[in-house]
């Protein structure tokens, strides 16, 4: 849980420095600089299929080391790079290890918690997974402001170094190992397909729609990924054993997790740049405003396990999506002038929200597999998450990028005919701002329906029956 933690606050640490790197290493478009944050997710859904493989054949503090040590050099890379290249480099090489260490925690909580108890479990869990989010923006920004933003890695590797300490010196191996093997053309065609998807995504804030950049690559992407399901059906040993789709309640969890993915992360993305860009708002600041809410999401985390252990999923996945479409439609309201007490209220009724769907909906689809089917759950459930909130950033961000750009042309044509005369620059100014704003209530709504198709849903949500593996008895008198 330290290492995981250490991995996850360095995912969201950057995004409130963003603004912060993009002038200082001479960035251009905000769809550019966003890639420091969506190369984590895309490696990571790459490498995340090949958890299970490495879970099952190595000791899981074999596997801990690797990855932690694999983690902690890109963040070494990441202080010293001096260009943008270099330090998407660095983040890759980070991803590369976080990508390990999120499925392994999931495999040992599974290993070493019985079903009865798995709800509470998976809430410590997820308030594992929240308290970055409630550190990181706050002390990040506390950071950048003071010392610059290559203090964050700095930061990051000395954690990273006691989370490695720990693990030579604590961490048993608690999984079970089995001999297996790994698919090499699948890795292949997963990782075609993963990062063509989200290139053409992420271009098409450049190129637009219509440009053979965009489309194009998203063709290739999708004919890989059905070679790859195809072959995933066909092999004896598959990278992603989809055969967990043959359970309803974990296929009907993976849908509502990718769902949850494009309306987490987009936010995560957006809001700093409305904080800071257009309110003008340190970066410490914007962290202190967003603290409430990542900070009731964390808390609530524990306590939503325990009730889903008393109520089961459904009930709390349809008041938590409610209460997500009820913050992300205020959250559509934004003006220029918005006071920061309305944001984080709308902030905390949204993290309560995530809070009582997350770990419920997540535990509720694990709890109908089987166990040897543990890994392959895990496996498939991070991938998803990953790809689904890499390829839902790419796809938010460049439809704010549209949107501002067509708003700020609309805007400036209106003021244009009513004042007659050319716009000076502080007018352009004022005029640009307001089509950011006008842009990022535009993706909050689209997050509202959303919402709504999370509700339908997760009315057909149900309790899991498990499916207990049956053990082969042999009558050793009548054998031959």
């Amino acid at each position: 849980m330290v290492g995981t933690l250490v991995a996850i606050l360095n995912n969201v640490s950057l995004n409130i420095a963003l603004p912060v790197i993009m002038r200082d290493i001479q960035v251009e478009r905000y769809s550019t600089i966003q890639w420091l944050t969506t190369i984590n997710m895309l490696v990571s859904g790459v490498l995340i299929p090949t958890s299970a493989y490495f879970v099952t054949k190595f000791k899981s503090h074999q596997v801990f080391i690797t990855a932690m040590s694999i983690f902690t050099a890109g963040t070494m890379l990441a202080i010293f790079v001096p260009n943008f290249p270099l330090l998407l480099l660095a983040r890759a090489i980070q991803a590369a290890g976080t990508a390990i260490l999120m499925p392994l925690l999931m495999n040992v909580l599974l290993a070493t918690v019985s079903r009865e108890k798995r709800g509470m479990a998976l809430g410590i869990n997820g308030l594992i997974y929240m308290m970055a989010p409630v550190i990181g923006p706050l002390l990040s920004g506390f950071i950048v402001d003071r010392f610059g933003w290559r203090m964050i890695f700095v930061m990051i590797a000395l954690l990273a170094i006691i989370a490695l300490a720990l693990a030579v010196w604590k961490l048993e191996n608690v999984l079970e190992q089995r001999e297996t093997s790994i698919d090499f053309f699948s890795v292949v065609l997963s990782s075609v397909s993963f990062t063509s998807i989200l290139l053409g995504f992420g271009n098409a804030s450049v190129h637009g729609w219509t440009d053979i950049t965009v489309y194009g690559v998203i063709l290739v992407g999708l004919l890989a990924l059905v070679f790859f399901v195809i072959r995933q059906c066909k092999i004896e040993k598959p990278l992603l054993d989809l055969s967990v789709y043959k359970y309803s309640m974990f296929a009907l969890s993976s849908v509502i997790a990718i769902i949850l993915a494009l309306i987490l992360y987009a936010p995560m993305m957006l809001m700093p740049i409305y904080l800071q860009n257009i309110q003008g708002y340190t970066t410490f600041q914007s962290g202190l405003i967003s603290l409430p809410g990542t900070l009731v999401m964390a808390l609530a985390m524990p306590f939503t396990g325990w009730l889903y252990d008393k109520v089961g999923a459904r009930p709390l996945a349809i008041i938590g999506f409610s209460m997500i479409g009820v913050a992300s439609y205020f959250l559509s309201l934004l003006s220029l002038e918005t006071a920061a007490t309305n944001i984080m209220i709308w902030l905390i009724v949204r993290g309560l929200g995530v809070a009582l769907v997350m770990s419920p909906v997540q535990t509720n689809g694990l709890n109908q597999l089987p166990n040897h089917l543990n890994p392959s759950g895990t496996a498939v459930n991070g991938t998803i998450q990953q790809v689904s909130g890499a390829i839902g950033t790419a796809i938010f961000v460049t439809l704010k990028t549209h949107y501002s750009e067509a708003r700020t042309t609309e805007l400036m044509n209106e003021v244009q005919l009513q004042l007659g005369s050319p716009l000076s620059d502080a007018v352009q100014d004022e005029i640009a701002r307001q089509a950011g704003v006008d842009a990022i209530n535009f993706t909050f709504l689209i997050g509202v329906v959303l919402t709504v198709l999370a509700i339908i849903l997760s009315i057909f949500i149900k309790k899991p029956v498990y499916h207990e593996e049956k053990a082969v008895v042999v009558d050793i008198e009548n054998v031959g």
